[in-house]
């Protein structure tokens, strides 16, 4: 076992000072000074069990399961052939609990005698070299979060390593590195600590999980625009731990060191737990409770790559973290795995409208960071349109100017929203094919998929009086990119000549249904409920919709101007 040899520093940082002398961290695994070069660098900072490791190199027992996942981001900058990772990246991980030093030793030298470059440091991770005391759950194996134990001599020294060292030690001369950070509140010390050294681009994409976030918001604002979209690295926040429960032995021994004794190649931390925490030694249960070899598993055929798709989100976010979010994650993310994610929203903190029951009630624009990293956020004036000339546009059923103007802003979201997606499109080279725009403000019911074929795809439900052939929804559209930029960027530039033809009046939904007259549009049986700020639920939107009809054939096709 190997020595992580630094100079200690006088700097505690967040960690516990009981006392306790600093030491170097062992090290299981690949010797990093072993003189061979990674062309890729994986940090998993937070390791636990080293679940993520196992995913980068064997992926086939581990496949996505939906929504975002590390695949997307490895791919990204490791590139799409995942048997290439196996002898591309090396792994260097950092975990500070004791429990799970055998199953990291086991699991580096087994990984690395098959070639699969893998280094654990036993040590935790934070702003300066120092000790923190550990204080695990009795007989969890888990043990996610490090209970800090003061100096509670139950507790357990364990060392903490500065992140900056950590970077620079392993992550130079890579040709490409991500950086994963789970370390149950530290995170806002470290991250600050990167930002002091200047090593933000250390690492092409960060992938962080935020804790306890409420008195941590201008930490965490100022980690978004360190690593935003005019940086030279990525931040997404992430919190996928698929798998956290092992359900796979691991691979056996090779050579002269295989043996057919091997419970580590036989058991496995979900149905066996006990074997992983018994005195922190790997011990195996007595021989009646010892499971029989689990066969060899067919290796099934690596999925394709993700599609080529853009989800696009747009408007004010309205309860967004409780009632928003989990229904898209659920109706579109997990239907639509592997789509890159765009938003645009408001930097408002409430918002009034009598109509909807709304007064100055609370919005948080930082919940769609939730989402995704790539969020354009505007002042609420900051509108190149002059609301004042759209008002003379009003319909006489509309009660106020103000439907006129929040109509016009979500216009405004709209094409902003499609050119954040643009310059995503820039920085990777490459034209999305398909693309989706939705809203923020809605409770989403039953699932959207992109890949279903439709070339135009608009919600069957919401059309004025219910007819489509009056006029069409237009809160959300899918289908192939020319098609969605025209429902996108079309309105501004036809507004005026609409209105000047259908009596200087401007409805939304029959101005989208003359907008979209040489689309072939196909309507879809799709529902989502319009969220209020105040929580309301618009239970009844879908009536007379889809819930009420069979979906309607495509409107008749024209030649299309696009």
């Amino acid at each position: 076992m190997r020595l992580f040899m630094l100079a200690a520093a006088s700097a505690i940082g967040a960690a516990v000072d009981c006392g306790d002398a600093w030491r170097p961290p062992h090290i299981v695994g690949r010797d990093p000074d072993d003189g061979a070069s990674c062309k890729f660098v994986y940090f998993d900072f937070g390791g636990n069990i080293g679940v993520q490791t196992r995913k980068l190199f064997e992926p086939h027992l581990y496949p996505a399961r939906g929504g975002v996942s590390f695949f997307d981001v490895w791919a990204r900058v490791f590139g799409e052939d995942r048997e290439a990772w196996r002898k591309d990246v090396c792994v260097v991980g950092f975990e500070p609990n004791p429990a799970h030093a055998p199953r990291l030793r086991e699991l580096a030298e087994r990984y690395t005698a098959r070639g699969w470059r893998t280094t654990y440091v036993l040590a935790g991770v934070g702003d300066a070299d120092a000790v923190t005391r550990f204080k695990a759950r009795p007989n969890d194996i888990q043990a996610a979060a490090a209970f800090l134990g003061g100096c509670d001599p139950r507790s357990t020294p364990v060392p903490v390593v500065d992140v900056a060292t950590a970077l620079r030690t392993y992550g130079r001369g890579a040709a490409g590195v991500v950086a994963k950070v789970d370390i149950e509140g530290y995170e806002y010390r470290t991250l600050a600590r990167v930002r002091a050294e200047g090593l933000e681009c250390a690492a092409d994409v960060w992938v962080v999980e935020f804790h306890q976030t409420g008195p941590h918001r201008s930490d965490i604002a100022a980690w978004r625009a360190a690593t935003g979209d005019a940086t030279c690295t990525t931040s997404l926040e992430l919190d996928e731990e698929s798998y956290m429960i092992d359900p796979r032995p691991l691979p056996p021994k090779l050579g002269a060191d295989a043996s057919a004794d091997d419970p580590w190649a036989a058991l496995n931390m979900k149905d066996h737990g006990g074997f992983w925490l018994h005195d922190m030694q790997p011990r195996p249960p007595a021989p009646s409770k010892v499971a029989a070899p689990v066969p060899a598993l067919p290796t099934p055929q690596i999925p394709p790559p993700p599609p080529n798709c853009a989800l696009l989100f747009f408007g004010l976010p309205k309860r967004f973290a409780d009632v928003v979010l989990p229904s898209i994650r659920s109706e579109i993310l997990a239907h639509n795995p592997g789509c890159d994610v765009f938003a645009h929203t408001y930097n408002v903190t409430a918002v009034t409208t009598a109509r909807n029951g709304e007064d100055h009630a609370a919005i948080h624009v930082d919940e769609v960071f939730s989402l995704t990293p790539h969020v354009v956020v505007d002042a609420p004036d900051a509108l190149p349109h002059d609301l004042a000339r759209y008002r003379a546009y009003k319909p006489a059923d509309w009660p106020s100017h103000q439907q006129m103007d929040n109509m016009i802003k979500q216009w405004h979201s709209i094409e902003r929203a499609w050119g954040a997606m643009v310059e995503g499109e820039r920085r990777r080279g490459r034209r999305y094919e398909r693309v989706g725009l939705f809203r923020l403000d809605v409770k989403y019911v039953t699932p959207v998929r992109l890949g279903d074929g439709a070339v135009a795809a608009v919600p069957n439900f919401g059309h004025w009086f219910n007819d489509p052939a009056k006029g069409l929804n237009d809160r959300a559209f899918y289908g192939g990119r020319a098609y969605a930029e025209h429902w996108a960027t079309a309105r501004f530039p036809q507004a005026d000549a609409y209105a000047a033809a259908h009596g200087n009046k401007l409805h939304s939904e029959s101005f989208m249904l003359w907008l979209l007259r040489d689309v072939p549009v196909e309507l879809k049986p799709i529902c989502f409920l319009r969220v209020r700020a105040t929580g309301r639920v618009m239970e009844r939107d879908c009536d007379g919709g889809h819930t009420g009809y069979r979906p309607m054939s495509p409107l008749p096709q024209r030649r299309s101007q696009i």
